[in-house]
């Protein structure tokens, strides 16, 4: 049964979707006997019902003024966000790149087709693109995205790094406690609204919360629908 807590918190994190113009990832499938994977990767965590994380795609440098501002204002205004970013990215734009790096939680998003790969060749790509990562970045990726639906072994060998795979939560979908969601495309006025939003919803009671505070250990493994229940 859901209490009227509850219940508003749902409101809540659902008008800050829909407002924000929140993009998921559509990582998820209709059908659960199309599951193949042994997990899926975390679109949400069962926490306290007063948490949830933002993160960011950062595909390409197209609109790097905006990202950077973003950026700084959401450092400034201590909101935490996670962003994940590709290869076309952070190669050409590298002193960007630790600079958004040091003021929030960084991920790699991965743009390569990884559907059809073997462990080898999957395992390979996953050390070159930490490596590469690093290189350019100046941090390892905690956390791992992916552009592609189908993700091959990507999800299963993970861990093997120490790192999360992540998806994010479709806004057109039920919105619950510990959400993992994506703001979408960066544009000039995407910064004041996060700002504005994040606030209000801070005096209900709704707490913007960096990736590393909700997952819990790697070990525990989300289940199909991409749900961490930790360890109780």
């Amino acid at each position: 049964m859901i209490n009227k807590r509850q219940l508003r918190t749902s409101v809540i994190i659902l008008a800050i979707l829909v407002v924000l113009g929140f993009v998921g990832m559509g990582m998820y499938r209709e059908n659960e006997s199309a599951y193949e994977l042994v997990w899926s990767p975390i679109s949400s965590v069962t926490e306290r019902e007063d948490m949830f994380s933002l993160t960011v795609n950062v595909l390409d440098g197209n609109h790097l003024d905006e990202l950077m501002r973003f950026s700084q204002l959401c450092a400034d205004s201590k909101i935490p966000v996670c962003f994940f970013l590709s290869e076309k990215f952070y190669s050409v734009n590298s002193e960007n790149a630790k600079k958004i790096a040091s003021l929030h939680e960084v991920g790699l998003l991965i743009e390569k087709d990884t559907e059809y790969l073997s462990r080898g060749e999957t395992l390979r790509l996953l050390a070159n693109a930490n490596e590469d990562f690093f290189k350019h970045v100046g941090k390892y990726p905690r956390y791992v995205r992916s552009t592609k639906k189908s993700l091959g072994l990507l999800t299963h060998i993970l861990d093997a790094y120490g790192q999360y795979g992540i998806a994010s939560v479709d806004p057109s979908a039920t919105v619950s406690n510990g959400s993992i969601v994506d703001v979408g495309a960066i544009d000039t006025t995407t910064a004041p609204r996060v700002v504005a939003l994040v606030t209000e919803a801070a005096r209900h009671g709704l707490e913007a919360t960096p990736l590393r505070d909700m997952l819990y250990s790697v070990d525990v493994k989300p289940d199909v629908f991409g749900v961490q229940h930790g360890n109780g």
